[in-house]
């Protein structure tokens, strides 16, 4: 989704309060909670009303103590707050501090390190009449070129101007008047602002495996919409491509011309095209219609079953000059750029032609498949485990996905990323060589982890057994699988993942990897969990998204905080005892230690789940839960019970 903060009305109302978490839960990653002359017990009711696991995303603009005392994501400065202090706010690790700012100079002269900050207005506003802008589009980039820090536009953000604010290079945009005039329809416009548009610009499949019919499909699963201009209908099927009956350049433009005014897209796809001086006009005229488009171009000079387009490789240099992002595969990219081309002598087409390549390597021979974001700055590769079956259109797939999170405020690496992952899913879709694009729902995972109060932790010798062990335990009522496997590989590990995710999916449980962020990343598991030397919460959050679940492995209570302040969702507190299950135990806690943990937990006001772990019987649950520690987690004592085909509940 595209990059916004929501800022909420200036008076407080059950109308809209009680939107709040569904605002979250559809995908929102930041809230300003901003109230005009509202006195601290009304921030704390609204805050109140925020489920604990959405408190990180709330940013506060008064009464900044409640910031430590909720937990909350950070504090905002006014600018006449701001330009009265000198040093940057104390704050927690981890929380943030924006400012707001109304010109570059104001920016330039904040006297200490911000996060982030608003510029407003950036068009009249809709919540204070008479607000007017002072901005365009050249004085706003202006700004932004000029600012130190991430710049937000606020101000007039409506579905009708947000595409042409984000292609100004803004960090993203803030909303208050557009979502809140009908609070009742806070989520629908919300999700209307969230959906970023997309042109696609190829031929019609029959088969709807490839072309535009494949790129809607697409569109819609990564959370765009899509525009469809039809540059010729083809005669394929899976096996064979038997030609096409080509529109001319007036009657392609005729498609565009209609959308003008009407359609607001921020980047534009490109695929089947005629020839390239068909091309060249195409993006002339997408670019006339909407001028601050991007363009990125797949190029198609030959179909999977063999048929050759026609090529005019002198028009090349012209055509590169003109689009921003090129994303061949392995023989197209030969077509363009010649054989056993280097990654520096890419690097210098990337930087000749100021474009970006995303090289798919689908055709490169290996157990993984490994693409290439290539800028005149840098190399990044992204991989990913082959899996699945081949599939017809693929890198139709690939380009699309990568337009739509391009459009959706990703950067180019996130939006690589995205469309490689999404390939992946669709080669596992089913054998055959069309894809079944998979429907996509809102995470509850998050608000589903506070009501589970049992984990059960795998510990199988093989696949068969870790995936015997999950769908028992799930028989048992447990709604919440850790997948464990530290001896195993990542193919090992990946093809349990996925069908411990189904298994999970059929009893509604939770469904968390250990360690790996890859494989949770890679599976779309409901989320990971760090033990104490595995990998950075920060990076976990980064790769994984806003709402997937984070735990950390914990020994005191100083760990606690620390993990609570990076982001964790909860924590794994251990050892209870000594466990034959672990290696390289962390000191043995026992219930005196769990008291004192929960203690302080009680005392920081620190609301996690915190989950025991570490040698753990069915009689201990008990005596722990007596200490303030509520949750369990169980590895053991639970593959007894299913060993011993005992499917009552524990504890």
């Amino acid at each position: 989704m595209k990059r916004i903060i929501v800022i909420t009305p200036p008076i407080p109302s059950s109308e809209w309060i009680f939107t709040l978490n569904s605002l979250f839960t559809a995908g929102l990653e930041r809230l300003h909670l901003r109230l005009h002359t509202a006195s601290e017990g009304d921030y704390r009711r609204v805050i109140e009303a925020v489920a604990y696991c959405y408190r990180r995303r709330v940013v506060i603009h008064d009464y900044f103590h409640l910031a430590d005392d909720y937990k909350l994501g950070g504090i905002h400065l006014s600018t006449a707050k701001w330009q009265s202090m000198t040093t940057r706010p104390l704050t927690d690790e981890g929380v943030t501090v924006s400012a707001s700012c109304h010109s570059a100079e104001e920016i330039m002269s904040i006297p200490f390190q911000i996060d982030y900050c608003f510029l407003s207005p950036m068009y009249d506003s809709i919540s204070k009449p008479g607000y007017v802008s002072a901005f365009d589009a050249s004085s706003a980039t202006h700004v932004i070129a000029q600012s130190t820090v991430p710049v937000w536009a606020l101000g007039g953000i409506t579905p009708e101007t947000i595409a042409d604010t984000m292609a100004m290079g803004f960090e993203g945009v803030a909303v208050l008047g557009y979502v809140w005039s009908n609070p009742q329809e806070a989520i629908m416009r919300w999700r209307r602002l969230a959906t970023p548009e997309v042109l696609l610009v190829g031929g019609l499949d029959p088969t709807a495996g490839a072309g535009i019919s494949a790129d809607i499909k697409v569109a819609e699963q990564t959370g765009s919409y899509g525009y469809n201009i039809c540059t010729g209908v083809t005669y394929q099927s899976t096996e064979v491509f038997e030609g096409c009956n080509w529109l001319s350049k007036e009657d392609i433009m005729k498609q565009v011309d209609v959308l003008r005014g009407r359609a607001h897209p921020i980047v534009c796809k490109i695929g089947l095209i005629e020839n390239l001086s068909v091309l060249l006009g195409i993006i002339d005229g997408v670019r006339d219609a909407f001028p601050l488009i991007r363009i990125v171009w797949d190029p198609i000079f030959a179909s999977s079953t063999g048929f050759v387009f026609e090529r005019e490789r002198d028009l090349l240099p012209q055509i590169l000059d003109k689009i921003d992002v090129l994303t061949p595969n392995l023989p197209e990219m030969e077509e363009i750029a010649g054989d056993k081309i280097s990654e520096s002598e890419l690097q210098q087409l990337a930087a000749t032609h100021h474009i970006a390549i995303v090289l798919k390597g689908g055709h490169a021979e290996g157990n993984t498949v490994a693409d290439k974001l290539i800028t005149a700055d840098f190399v990044y590769h992204t991989t990913v485990l082959r899996s699945g079956y081949p599939k017809h259109g693929t890198g139709c797939a690939h380009s699309t996905a990568f337009a739509s999170a391009w459009a959706g405020g990703c950067s180019l690496r996130i939006a690589s990323d995205s469309a490689q992952r999404y390939v992946s899913a669709l080669m596992r879709s089913n054998e055959s060589l069309l894809a079944y694009h998979r429907k996509q729902e809102m995470n509850s995972s998050l608000l589903k982890l506070h009501n589970v109060k049992l984990q059960f932790i795998t510990n199988g010798t093989d696949i068969q057994e870790e995936c015997e062990q999950i769908e028992k335990a799930c028989r048992m009522g447990i709604r919440w699988i850790q997948l464990r496997m530290k001896e195993a590989s990542d193919d090992e590990m990946l093809c349990v993942a996925y069908r411990a995710k189904e298994i999970c999916a059929q009893y509604d449980a939770l469904l968390i990897i250990n360690d790996r962020i890859h494989i949770a990343h890679q599976s779309d598991a409901d989320g990971v969990h760090l033990g104490r030397n595995d990998g950075s919460i920060t990076k976990a959050r980064a790769l994984l998204g806003a709402n997937k679940i984070i735990g950390a492995t914990c020994n005191t209570f100083e760990d606690i905080k620390r993990a609570e302040a990076l982001g964790a969702d909860y924590v794994g507190v251990g050892p209870f005892r000594f466990t034959d299950t672990k290696k390289n135990l962390a000191p043995i806690l026992g219930l005196e230690g769990y008291k004192h943990i929960a203690q302080e937990m009680l005392k920081e006001r620190i609301f996690i789940p915190a989950f025991a772990i570490g040698g753990i019987e069915e009689g201990d649950i008990s005596p722990i839960r007596a200490t303030g520690i509520e949750g369990i987690a169980v590895s053991g004592c639970i593959i007894r019970k299913i060993n011993n085909d005992d499917f009552s509940p524990l504890g």
